[in-house]
């Protein structure tokens, strides 16, 4: 009988509101391993945009470690920096609809109680329904071009080696989370 070793150092990805925080949380505790939230390297308070070098010289020492997940995106500024070092690539490939009522009850929740997320910041109302960078603005933009995008790279830019998930509903998810019991444990 072989034993394929467990993934030990994995990216998830998705748009915004996808699960990716969660899920990749979840499976750096159930691994073992460091987990890496791409948001907190990327947004200094005051929700200040860090340049490209700044953040790969703020990553580069955290793919150091033997073991890591990584939540996040943010494909030219990091991909360069992780694909290389991948074994698993997970796809939160969630429908715009249901993305969409996800990130408004998020961005809601968080304005109303001043939830703290990436170094500090805190979402607003203002920022969510009147900005140019509304979250919700986003999601509906990026949605169809980033699964174009992604479907692309499976298809024509994946390195060899790499294993890329696909995940679309709750039930993958909590499948890749929970750990299947060995023979030892079934009953």
């Amino acid at each position: 009988m072989s034993h394929v070793a467990a993934p030990r150092r994995i990216q998830v990805v998705g748009l915004s509101g996808s699960g990716k925080t969660t899920l990749g949380r979840a499976l750096a505790r159930e691994l073992g391993v460091t987990f890496i939230d791409l948001d907190d390297l990327h947004w200094d308070p005051g929700w200040v945009e860090v340049p490209p070098a700044t953040m790969r010289e703020r990553l580069a020492p955290l793919l150091e470690q033997p073991g890591f997940v990584i939540a996040g995106n943010y494909r030219s500024r990091t991909w360069p920096l992780t694909l290389p070092l991948l074994d698993t690539m997970i796809w939160l490939d969630v429908s715009l609809p249901r993305l969409f009522v996800r990130v408004l009850l998020r961005c809601l929740r968080r304005a109303f109680t001043r939830e703290r997320v990436c170094n500090g910041n805190v979402e607003s109302l203002a920022r969510t329904f009147a900005s140019r960078d509304s979250i919700l603005l986003w999601v509906l933009t990026q949605h169809a071009p980033r699964r174009v995008e992604m479907q692309r790279f499976i298809t024509q830019e994946k390195p060899p080696g790499l294993r890329v998930l696909r995940l679309d509903h709750r039930a993958n998810v909590q499948a890749v989370v929970e750990p299947t019991p060995s023979p030892e444990t079934r009953s």
